[in-house]
């Protein structure tokens, strides 16, 4: 069984391209068995690039804009037939045994798509890009979910969140919710970094913004 977490990755801005690091460093031990790819602009230095294959992560140069279009690209294993299940994260979070161990109580159940809150502010949109995940096997056909996705890109932030909010629409009782009154979150260690799941973290391993 092939698992991903999927990343985008473009431009050179340290919050995004350490944290990108940090994050390849951090699967191996908070994510065992389970693959890291990150979808990258060929804008991106180098130096990255090289640094996450050194850490076995799968690389795939994506060219063209580099505008929030590329925040599609971390969807985008849902179209690999060798992949069962995947989950889609930010570079400026941190991967954490609280959402690992929420990941897992979904992969146990028979729902088809995962959805993480753990903070007031993510109560809106439904689905957050980069708290999300899907298995290959369910009710609905992944290619054609990336598909009707794919149609929300226009260039702007938040469009992926847009394509989203249309699939949580169509298939809420596919989604399995931790969190924000849902499903409460399974036994786990403390985060280590911040003091929730998504929280921004800066190249220095600090708190940023939500």
């Amino acid at each position: 069984m092939v698992k991903v977490i999927s990343f985008c990755l473009w431009g050179n801005d340290p919050e995004y391209c350490v944290g990108a690091i940090r994050n390849a460093e951090m699967a191996k031990e908070v994510y065992p068995g389970w693959e890291t790819w990150f979808y990258v602009h060929e804008n991106v230095e180098t130096a990255t690039t090289s640094k996450l294959k050194e850490l076995s992560s799968k690389v795939i140069t994506y060219t063209g804009s580099e505008d929030a279009d590329g925040m599609f690209q971390r969807f985008l294993p849902m179209l690999e037939s060798n992949v069962d299940i995947f989950i889609s994260r930010d570079c400026d979070s941190r991967l954490s045994d609280k959402e690992y161990q929420a990941v897992r109580d979904w992969e146990d159940s028979a729902f088809q798509f995962h959805s993480l809150k753990d903070h007031p502010a993510h109560e809106n949109p439904p689905v957050l890009g980069g708290m999300w995940g899907a298995k290959r096997h369910g009710f609905l056909n992944l290619n054609f979910i990336n598909s009707e996705i794919a149609t929300f890109k226009s260039g702007n932030y938040g469009d992926d969140q847009k394509g989203l909010h249309w699939l949580y629409t169509q298939a809420s009782a596919l989604f399995k919710e931790h969190g924000n009154s849902k499903h409460w979150y399974p036994k786990h260690t403390p985060i280590v970094y911040g003091s929730f799941i998504g929280e921004r973290i800066t190249a220095e391993d600090t708190p940023g913004r939500v």
